[in-house]
């Protein structure tokens, strides 16, 4: 029994350091009817700036603005953000590089995670959701990675991705929110 006991803990510790692989940057996500005018806007100011051949303005793939973490609102009200663990790799985000979050907060209470939503706005438009299900308990701390790719030509602007850990017992209650903003500029 006790050798079960040490395979279930192992087991468990394996899961709580999946990195999971995210990809708001793909094509397709900015091929959508609300996202048209603002990639208009953005192309538009690139094209004046080649025609009036304004001075390149540094590197294309220079750094974006250092990353800035938040924690948002959630039902459970025992999760409290860790800033001096949560952390972005590379921080500030590089076009052409990937990055990697790592989450990290302390709990007053247990909470049982059924579901990981992420959500992605750029410019204030939805630009990405994607959901990772599966059971995660967390009884005295949380701790969560996710990363993606972030291709050169990922358009100008404000970013905020949301990563809210969603209860398993009844599927719509938030136990933990955090959010992530970063900006890159011409």
């Amino acid at each position: 029994m006790k050798y079960a006991t040490a395979i279930a803990l192992a087991a468990s510790s394996v899961a709580a350091t999946e990195v999971i692989q995210i990809d708001p940057f793909h094509p397709m996500n900015f091929a959508k009817a609300h996202l048209v005018e603002p990639l208009l806007k953005a192309a538009t100011a690139e094209v004046s700036k080649v025609l009036h051949q304004a001075p390149p303005r540094g590197n294309p793939l220079a750094a974006g603005s250092p990353v800035v973490w938040a924690q948002c609102a959630d039902a459970a009200g025992s999760f409290n953000l860790d800033s001096s663990k949560t952390t972005a790799t590379p921080d500030p985000l590089t076009k052409g590089s990937s990055v990697a979050l790592h989450l990290a907060g302390g709990l007053s209470a247990p909470i049982d995670i059924g579901n990981v939503h992420i959500h992605v706005d750029w410019n204030g438009a939805q630009l990405y959701d994607e959901d990772h299900k599966g059971e995660n308990k967390y009884t005295d701390s949380v701790a969560y990675d996710l990363k993606w790719d972030v291709p050169s030509y990922a358009p100008d602007g404000k970013y905020v991705a949301t990563i809210t850990g969603v209860d398993n017992a009844d599927g719509t209650k938030n136990d933990f929110c955090v959010s992530a903003s970063f900006e890159f500029t011409p």
